[in-house]
């Protein structure tokens, strides 16, 4: 009798390997989206101490400025006004500096570290003040890491510094706390009507004299009528807020001959600024020819070497700019020149402000905080028909400039140049890219050495 033995056929044994290799696929492809799944993890945690570094880092005023001091940058207000933000470094250590490009730990990299939305808040001792945003963008090394690109996040508003040789030497995070509460947490009482804290110190004002906060109202006289201006200090600053005259109360004028009709019109001839001779069209108004257009040269008003702000945010001197190009106006209008009028100086003075350059003739409006005013606004109506506050610009006034900034206009000087030297301006129309029309003033805007100023 034949003994039986037990086993497995060859057909059991191939079975079993296709078996074996099968389930060991399927674990080493486990093992491989697990090792996927913990670089992830690693990923979104190095990203996660780095922000809250970076968050810490802003926090303190003494640690924000020392490595943005040590990382020795040289500040580009063009490209932090952008949408895409000038790049900025720390410098954490004297062999670690956080910057776009650079790699932290194993597999994150700083794609981009920037700040935009730069703001100019004020000077003080000549440092400049901004306020911005700092966002940081990122990147792995492992192009296999699961879960796509890393999303960018904003660090949080900062206050910079930046001193007279255009360096990066301060900086703090704004503080979420609303200026009261930290007020009142510190013992003191908050005045809303002029945001100050009793706790701190303000500097009172001089010329006239009054203490923070606090107003008055100066009377004076012009063209025989009463005037006031009314002045706010400001932490050592005095603010004119308003400023307005009486209406005029005249005697009744003696009758005059009359020699038209009222309602009519002529054309004829006119002696212009530079005795040229041009034509004129007149209308009867009261009895009397007035004249109410002419085709005189215009008054072109600025120096060859004014830079003008264009639509791209570059500055480029008013004597280079051409015919089709475009300009940043007012209010974000984009405005394109379609003439340039250049003609000499002759006799006109130029004018300074605040220890700049002698740039302008007196004739030019520039925008304010209580409208368009001129430093001769008989003359800019006589020349183009534009209309200015009737009080000129002086000490003291609020200019606009690029960003909606304002500064203070504290001194002015005016100089003779030589009759033949040639000044420029710009004759301007809406672009197509403008978000305003021709009928829209903010049309016929644009900025000069950084002031808002218009094209009359």
């Amino acid at each position: 009798m034949l003994n039986k033995q037990s086993g497995m056929s060859l057909i059991q044994v191939m079975i079993g390997l296709g078996l074996m290799s099968v389930i060991g696929l399927g674990v080493a492809e486990l093992m491989v989206t697990s090792a996927k799944v913990q670089q992830r993890s690693d990923l979104k945690l190095s990203q996660l101490v780095l922000l809250n570094e970076m968050q810490n880092i802003l926090t303190s005023k003494d640690i924000c400025s020392q490595m943005v001091k040590d990382a020795d940058q040289t500040y580009n207000q063009t490209e932090a006004q952008s949408a895409d933000g000038w790049d900025i470094e720390f410098e954490v250590s004297p062999t670690e500096t956080y910057r776009t490009g650079e790699k932290i730990g194993n597999n994150l990299i700083i794609e981009r570290l920037y700040l935009n939305e730069g703001i100019h808040m004020g000077t003080d001792s000549g440092i400049d003040t901004y306020r911005g945003k700092v966002t940081m963008e990122f990147s792995s090394n492992n192009p296999n890491t699961l879960g796509g690109a890393l999303k960018p996040k904003e660090i949080g508003s900062i206050f910079y510094e930046i001193d007279s040789a255009n360096k990066l030497v301060g900086c703090a995070k704004v503080p979420d706390t609303p200026a009261n509460e930290i007020c009142e947490d510190i013992g003191g009482e908050y005045n809303f009507a002029t945001e100050s804290c009793s706790k701190f110190k303000y500097a009172g004002c001089t010329s006239p004299s009054m203490p923070h906060g606090t107003s008055t109202t100066q009377n004076y006289t012009s063209g025989g009528r009463n005037c006031y201006r009314t002045y706010t200090c400001i932490d050592g600053q005095n603010i004119k807020t308003t400023e307005f005259c009486e209406e005029e109360v005249a005697a009744a004028p003696p009758p005059t001959p009359t020699t038209c009709t009222d309602g009519d019109t002529k054309t004829g001839t006119t002696t212009c600024w530079d005795g040229s001779v041009h034509g004129a069209t007149y209308e009867c108004n009261s009895g009397s020819w007035v004249k109410t257009s002419d085709s005189c040269p215009w008054l072109s008003c600025f120096t060859a070497e004014t830079t003008i702000r264009m639509h791209n945010l570059e500055e480029v001197p008013i004597s280079k700019v051409k015919i089709g190009d475009k300009v940043l106006g007012e209010d974000g209008a984009i405005n394109e020149v379609y003439d340039i009028e250049v003609v000499p100086l002759g006799g006109r003075e130029l004018f300074s402000f605040n220890d700049g350059p002698h740039f302008v003739t007196a004739e030019h409006p520039f925008k304010t905080t209580l409208g368009w005013k001129s430093f001769s606004p008989e003359d800019t109506y006589r020349e183009h028909f534009f209309m200015v506050d009737e009080i000129p610009l002086e000490a003291g006034d609020l200019l606009f400039r690029v960003g909606k900034n304002v500064e203070m206009l504290k001194k002015i000087s005016t100089r003779h140049d030589k009759s033949n030297l040639m000044v420029y301006n710009l004759r301007l129309r809406a672009a197509p890219i403008s978000p305003y029309d021709n009928s829209d003033d903010r049309s016929n805007t644009y900025f000069a050495n950084g002031y808002l100023v218009h094209n009359k």
